[in-house]
């Protein structure tokens, strides 16, 4: 096969695009979008059309890494006028569901900015919370570990803040150590040590699959 970015290739790749194939039109729309390109603009404009216009159609067949492209396409205004969330929110959730950690944590993300028009906290504690469950992310985990903490989107529960704050001081970071032995001072030897075997489930669940 030639080498991809060959005039062969991407006619090739245009070929079995026009052919239906969800994979071609996946990555026509990726390099439509993430191409460098020095022309004139209207002809840049074009390019992101056309990357969203692929995506789509790879998404409606059916490619599970067009869902996450697609919904990041509509959240940041990819060949439309100006973003449309509620757009990007249904294709990341398609993603989500095909188990696409990545739209699991941008849609989190979305749901948890105070100033997102989908600010949806409870939301975003589930989607963090099926994240972290697949792949270790700190920025997550201390999310977990102050919702439990201040009862945002969770109910208010120091165990489990506990849990999230030991999951993150094994990520490495520093202040969540600091939270972790501030609340297990209000917490029983009982407590402490359900968190403790927690971590280990989870340690355990990532060395056991290899992620």
């Amino acid at each position: 096969m030639e080498r991809a970015g060959s005039d062969r290739f991407d006619s090739w790749l245009l070929e079995m695009a026009n052919h239906n194939n969800a994979y071609a039109q996946f990555w026509l729309g990726f390099d439509n979008e993430k191409k460098s390109y020095s022309g004139p603009n209207e002809l840049y404009i074009e390019r992101q059309k056309s990357a969203l216009h692929w995506y789509n159609k790879s998404a409606q067949n059916h490619y599970g890494p067009a869902y996450g492209a697609l919904g990041n396409a509509y959240a940041n205004g990819v060949g439309i006028a100006e973003p449309d969330m509620t757009k990007a929110i249904t294709w990341l959730e398609k993603g989500a569901e095909w188990g696409d950690v990545d739209c699991e944590l941008q849609l989190a993300e979305m749901y948890s900015q105070t100033d997102s028009a989908v600010k949806d906290l409870e939301k975003a504690a589930f989607w963090y919370e099926k994240a972290v469950s697949k792949r270790a992310n700190l920025k997550a985990l201390m999310y977990l570990g102050n919702a439990y903490m201040n009862g945002s989107g969770v109910a208010e529960d120091p165990r489990s803040a506990y849990k999230w704050f030991l999951f993150a001081k094994h990520e490495g970071s520093d202040i969540a150590a600091q939270k972790a032995l501030d609340l297990s001072k209000s917490l029983n030897e009982e407590q402490i040590q359900w968190a403790k075997n927690q971590l280990d489930t989870w340690k355990a669940s990532f060395k056991d699959t290899g992620r």
